[in-house]
């Protein structure tokens, strides 16, 4: 049995253990896992949906809040032996757009929701209108979000979700988290974003390479 994370489970990899029976992945995503190859060798492969939900969105706040408060920032200087006093921001009345409304997406919003922050959702299967956010379309979230999370699935039709198109018409100024998947963002698209001061910075935890 094997216990995975996100590292990719090839069909090479997977005929190199022929006793392997069963995979189970930690967390929602498969698409690290080649299941048609494990279908093919025998191997049974689960997920656990919930089991970082918490952890993931308790991570996504984290982020926001440093980018916010500029806490990273103000850490590196002083690391470098320079002291400058930072003005950061509140987290409370900004509109934040969260992209993907599954588990992770809803914890996020629910946490955001109790400080004060305006929710927009984009998601093309969940229209939930019994919480407290409003559902918006992709480009709405770019043109009114302060700051933009993604959590959604990395597929062919996600790839560089947020790309050149996305920040040219992005709110300027607006944060972007991403800890989903790296492919979701174009990385050449966000530094020129960064550089040219259109978005006023990004917290990843995770690339495309």
């Amino acid at each position: 049995a094997m216990i995975a994370g996100t590292e990719p489970l090839t069909e090479s990899l997977l005929r190199k253990a022929p006793s392997l029976k069963i995979i189970v992945r930690c967390g929602i995503g498969m698409d690290n896992v080649d299941l048609i190859a494990a279908r093919k060798l025998g191997i049974l492969v689960f997920n656990t949906p919930d089991a970082p939900t918490r952890s993931v969105a308790e991570h996504t706040l984290a982020h926001i809040l440093s980018l916010l408060r500029r806490i990273s920032e103000s850490d590196r200087m002083i690391r470098g032996g320079e002291w400058k006093a930072l003005m950061g921001s509140l987290l409370h009345k900004k509109t934040v757009g969260v992209i993907g409304y599954g588990r992770i997406g809803k914890m996020v919003s629910k946490l955001l929701l109790a400080f004060g922050a305006k929710v927009l959702v984009y998601d093309i299967f969940t229209h939930d209108k019994t919480d407290d956010v409003k559902f918006v379309t992709k480009d709405q979230i770019l043109k009114e979000s302060d700051i933009i999370t993604l959590h959604i699935p990395y597929s062919s039709a996600n790839h560089h979700f947020i790309n050149d198109y996305a920040f040219s018409i992005i709110k300027r100024g607006a944060f972007i988290v991403n800890v989903s998947r790296g492919g979701l963002i174009d990385d050449i698209a966000l530094n020129k974003a960064i550089i040219e001061k259109i978005i006023g910075g990004a917290a990843l935890d995770c690339f495309e390479e």
